[in-house]
Order: structure tokens, then sequence, then C-alpha cells
């Protein structure tokens, strides 16, 4: 869009250019006097001015043409800018939705349970209104901004057209008064001055009016300050729209995960024996190997994981480690990456490729945790005793 606006702007400032042309070759037979000393005598001027005429209004008609077909080339030019970029947004935008469908039925794969997909559901929505959302008042700013520039195309157009024939119409008067003195006897001196006073009359006029037309560049900049503002609004709630999305999606999820597992107990079962000697010695050995394994339990404790981040998921899904023990990922992606849990209880922030990141679990559980740019990929550490 700034370079249309710095085209908009050639463009004028060209036709500014070609309407001040118009008048050189007239200056030129008029004001010489200003920058060298006239080669024939003053008296010569009614002579001069009938052989200069007709070629005057040929340069003149010369110059209008070439304005017209210089503005129907930057009209043509302006236009298949605008359809170039049209189609250009219609395919990113087609690639944009493909590519958040799939993302959306990654997620939707991986939910376990109703209310898993009852939240992903909420989510598409949510994100689907914010693209939306965006995407229409990304259309109604560019609609705006170019129906702007069209007419201030069109008004400074005007304006300077009609600078120029009001130029034109002042100089066929001068050397209509100038022909008209010659014929009627008047001293070519004194037509010569009144003819040059009319010229410079008619150019500084000239150059006013262009001035006042030039304000119009103005509005292209009113324009250009309007759509930027405009542009950063529809990014900031879309930025907003999408936090709220993920807030509710992380709650929802933490409510709905499957509950754990219960850990299955062995009973020692012991049979009864009607001597009290028997039974000692059969209860003392078992519970000496129940401590036995307790302790042997104790010995091989997880207390340090690994996981990696590779191909925009997390390898393995589910981790396991004891209580006090530290898990540590590393994102071998091209692609940046967080590991966010669902509860909000660790966040790794931005995980640039190479990067690590270690936490230290202290609370028995299933804590379950996504990554913030990529709802699809998943994951849970079970902390266990």
């Amino acid at each position: 869009m700034q370079q249309i606006s710095k085209k908009v702007i050639g463009f004028a400032m060209s036709v500014a250019m070609l309407a001040n042309t118009v008048a050189l070759p007239v200056l030129a037979e008029t004001t010489s006097t200003r920058t060298s000393t006239p080669k024939k005598p003053a008296e010569n001027f009614c002579t001069r001015l009938e052989n200069s005429s007709t070629k005057l209004d040929r340069e003149m008609g010369d110059k209008a043409k070439k304005l017209d077909e210089l503005a129907g080339t930057r009209a043509a030019k302006l236009e298949k800018t605008r359809s170039d970029r049209d189609e250009k947004l219609t395919q990113q935008k087609a690639d944009a939705d493909k590519k958040l469908a799939d993302s959306f039925a990654k997620m939707q794969s991986k939910a376990k349970n109703d209310a898993q997909k009852k939240a992903l559901d909420a989510f598409q929505a949510a994100m689907t209104a914010a693209v939306s959302a965006r995407k229409a008042a990304f259309d109604s700013t560019r609609t705006s901004f170019r129906s702007g520039v069209d007419a201030a195309i069109a008004a400074r157009k005007v304006g300077m057209q009609s600078a120029a024939t009001a130029f034109q119409t002042a100089l066929k008067n001068a050397e209509a008064k100038a022909k008209a003195d010659c014929a009627g006897g008047i001293a070519p001196t004194t037509a010569r001055a009144t003819f040059q006073a009319s010229v410079k009359a008619a150019r500084e006029k000239f150059a006013t009016d262009r001035k006042a037309v030039e304000k119009l560049t103005a509005n292209l900049k009113t324009l250009t300050a309007a759509r930027k503002a405009a542009l950063t609004k529809a990014r900031a709630d879309f930025k907003k729209a999408v936090e709220k999305a993920t807030k509710d999606l992380r709650a929802a999820l933490a409510a709905a995960k499957p509950p754990k597992p219960a850990t299955p107990t062995t009973t020692l079962k012991v049979k009864k024996v009607k001597e009290e000697k028997a039974k000692v010695k059969i209860e003392e050995p078992a519970k000496v190997k129940v401590e036995e394994e307790e302790k042997i339990e104790e010995k091989v404790k997880v207390l340090q994981v690994s996981a990696k981040i590779a191909g925009f998921a997390f390898q393995p899904v589910s981790v396991s480690v004891s209580k006090g023990g530290t898990v540590t990922w590393t994102n071998n992606d091209s692609s940046p990456h967080t590991v966010t849990a669902a509860d909000g209880s660790f966040n790794s922030g931005n995980m640039a490729p190479g990067a690590t990141y270690s936490h230290t679990f202290t609370s028995v559980g299933t804590f379950s945790y996504l990554c913030e740019y990529h709802g699809s990929m998943q994951g849970s550490v079970v902390v266990t005793e």
C-alpha cells in the first residue's frame, strides 16, 4: 500500500510538471529579456507574434495529448498493482485457512473424552471468529484506503486540468490582445510590454493554482495514517481474542483431564495355621520381603528424565518421573515451541531451535502440557512417589 501511495503522489507531480511545460514556449518567446539581450528589436514583435502563434497552438496540443496518455498509463499500472496484490492475498488466505483446519483436526484427534472434545470445539469456534473478524477489518481498511486514494487522484486530476486550462486561456487571451494592438496601430514596444505583463500574470496565477492543488497530497498522508491505525487495532483485537481462546482452552482441558488411575495394591494373605509358632514363621519372612521390596523401590526412583521436541510433537508423549525429579525438554525442531502446563504450573516461554528447558516436579499427579504456538502438540508428565 505504501508503494501505491508513492505512485499516486508521483502521478500527481507528473501532471503538474506537464501542465507547467505547456507555457514554456510562450514564456521563452516573451520573457527572453530577463536572461539575455533580444536578437531582434522590439519593433519586430508584431511580426514574430504572428509567426509563433501556429507553433504555440501545435505544441500546446501535443503536451495535452501526452498528459492524457500518461494519466491513462498511470491508472492502468495502479489497477494492475491492486489486482496482483488481491490475488496474492487470496492465495495466502487459502493457505492459512487450510493450515488452520489441519491444526484443528490434529487437536481433535488427541481428545481423550467428550469434555476435551467440547473444549476443543469451543476453541475452534473462538479462533474461527477471531480470524473472520480480522479479515473483515483488513478488507474494510483496504477498501476505504483505495476509495480515498481514487478520490484524491480524481480531485487532483480535475484541479490540475482546471489550472492548465485557465493558464492556456490566459495565454491565448494575451496573444489575441497583442494581435489586436498590433493591428490597431499600437506601438510594437507598447504591445510587447502589455503582452509580457499578461503572460507573467498568467504564469503567477498558474503557480498559485498548482500549489492549491498540491495540497491534496495531505489527503494521502491522512489516508495512510488512518489505514495504519485501523490495521494496528485489528491486529491488537486479534491477539487479544487468541489469548482469551487459549486461556479458556487451558482451563477447560485442565478440568476435563482423565482421572488418575488407581494404584494397585497387593494384599499379602497368610493362611491360618493352628500353631502360633508356624504362623510367626510364615509372616515374618513375608514382612521382611515387603520391606526389602520397598527399599529396592526407593533405590530405583526416577529423578532425571529427558524428552525432545521433534517433528512438531513431544517425544515421548508421556513421561514418568518420581516426586522431586526433573524433566528436561530439548527443541530439536527447526521452529520455536513452548512447554506450557495446562494448569499454568510451569511454562518454558519461547524455546528457539536447540534450546532446552527443565522443570522439577514437587507434587504427585498427572500434569498435561502443550505448545502455545501449535495447539495440536500435547504431552503429559506422570509424577509418582
